[in-house]
């Protein structure tokens, strides 16, 4: 529907998907890669803490 508006077919809003993603990719990637790795550390962690405590 938004495509219509301003006249763009299928082919353009690939084009501009593509683009988009080669162009903010590079920047976000280390951040996201940095956001999964603490989250996956906070699980760990919290998971080792709990068996800790339920050997008690």
């Amino acid at each position: 529907m938004l495509a219509a508006i301003f006249g763009l077919g299928p082919v353009e809003l690939i084009i501009i998907i593509v683009v988009v993603i080669v162009l903010f990719i590079p920047t976000l990637l280390p951040k996201i890669i940095r956001s999964v790795t603490e989250t996956i550390g906070a699980i760990r962690q919290s998971e080792s803490s709990e068996d800790d405590d339920s050997g008690e």
